[in-house]
């Protein structure tokens, strides 16, 4: 899945999380150190399988449970209007 940051988010990386605000909903959100590296590579890659792929890089997992893990975060970042799915279908 190609993926964008929306218009209306701002981010800031603190320690080893990331705080972001959906402007506007006016809603706070947190992601922990794990989050926040899905995070980074989304905004350097902008789609799934490069998260999937820098995340396997750095982490001990399963990719299929990896695979799902990323799949569900993203659906709950979409579904916060924090990113926004773009051109092509929504599988992980």
């Amino acid at each position: 899945m190609r993926v964008e940051i929306s218009d209306d988010v701002i981010y800031q990386e603190v320690r080893d999380e990331v705080v972001l605000l959906n402007l506007e909903s006016q809603q706070y959100f947190g992601l922990d150190s794990v989050g926040a590296d899905v995070w980074k590579l989304l905004k350097e890659h902008g789609d799934s399988e490069s998260v999937v792929q820098g995340m396997k890089a750095s982490y001990r997992v399963d990719e299929a449970k990896l695979r799902s893990d990323v799949g569900a975060l993203l659906a709950e970042l979409v579904q916060a209007g924090l990113v926004r799915s773009v051109g092509e279908s929504p599988n992980v």
